[in-house]
């Protein structure tokens, strides 16, 4: 006679043993791999399409772009050995970004206005070496403002109202290229605000050299030949990027459109001298309000 306890029980399956749970199959949770599309810009607002001047969608185009553009712009505006026209090829229909714009003369302009003051500022505080106190001159913060947006905003307007209302000429098309052209008075305060990137290098240049010179011992005449050395080769600089963008561009669209070469070439050089005149007086402005310096004299009361 068998025992009642005598039962045969069938051993547990491998995945009955995690303590009764139930038992799941592994699952993998990497990403598919997919072929990444590239990112394509889409404008919210039509630039053809036409805009009140009040409106915020007729300056919203001349901000719609990368900040990749707006470098390759300045480096482009920095480069006084490029070709002639690579600025204004930029702003063709074939480029990335077929317009001028207003946000890398924007920046570049408040950026240069704070750099003026505060080179100037440090400069004068480290020849001041401690003596006597210090007074912060926050004038120079307005004459920057004062002479930087004067440059890259009043002149472009006038030179604008120039071309469009004595010369009649409304759009530069460089070598008669329609894809190739500035347009009108955006296109002049683009030129105008990029040259500007310029003398942000020649500030930075300025303090760090005349430090040392301080750190020497060296003279206020050394001192003060090393500032004219930095103007000038900041209004060289930057007037070369101007002469190439914008009186090359007139340069070519006066003399291949208009049927008297010798009157068009007569107010080309006009213009060009008018140009000249005003960057010098932006240059020397910069000299005498922020490159001039003070005597260790005539710092702090």
């Amino acid at each position: 006679m068998s025992s009642p306890y005598n039962a045969l029980i069938e051993p547990d399956t491998p995945n009955e043993l995690l303590s009764g749970h139930q038992v799941y199959n592994p699952v993998d949770f990497a990403p598919a791999a997919t072929v990444a599309e590239p990112i394509v810009r889409q404008s919210t607002v039509n630039p053809d399409e036409k805009y009140s001047v009040f409106s915020f969608e007729y300056y919203q185009r001349f901000l719609d772009l990368d900040t990749s553009d707006v470098i390759q712009r300045t480096l482009v505006a920095m480069n006084p050995f490029g070709p002639r026209r690579s600025f204004v090829n930029l702003m063709s229909r074939d480029s990335d970004c077929p317009r001028p714009d207003l946000y890398g003369p924007l920046w570049i302009s408040a950026t240069l206005v704070f750099i003026l003051f505060f080179s100037s500022t440090l400069l004068n505080l480290i020849q001041a070496g401690g003596q006597g106190s210090f007074v912060y001159d926050f004038s120079l913060l307005t004459a920057a403002a004062a002479i930087i947006y004067g440059y890259t905003i009043v002149v472009p307007i006038g030179l604008w109202l120039l071309l469009a209302y004595y010369l009649g000429i409304h759009g530069l098309r460089v070598d008669g290229d329609p894809r190739s052209h500035i347009r009108g008075l955006w296109g002049l305060v683009c030129i105008y605000g990029y040259a500007a990137a310029t003398w942000i290098p020649i500030c930075l240049i300025n303090v760090l050299v005349g430090s040392i010179l301080v750190g020497l011992g060296v003279g206020d005449l050394a001192n003060n030949i090393l500032r004219w050395t930095l103007v000038a080769i900041g209004a060289i600089w930057s007037g070369v990027f101007i002469a190439k963008a914008f009186l090359g561009a007139i340069w070519d669209g006066q003399l291949a459109s208009s049927p008297d070469p010798a009157k068009a070439r007569k107010s080309v050089y006009m213009i060009g001298a008018g140009v000249a005149v005003l960057h010098l007086a932006l240059a020397i402005a910069v000299k005498v309000s922020f490159f001039s310096g003070n005597k260790l004299g005539d710092i702090g009361v």
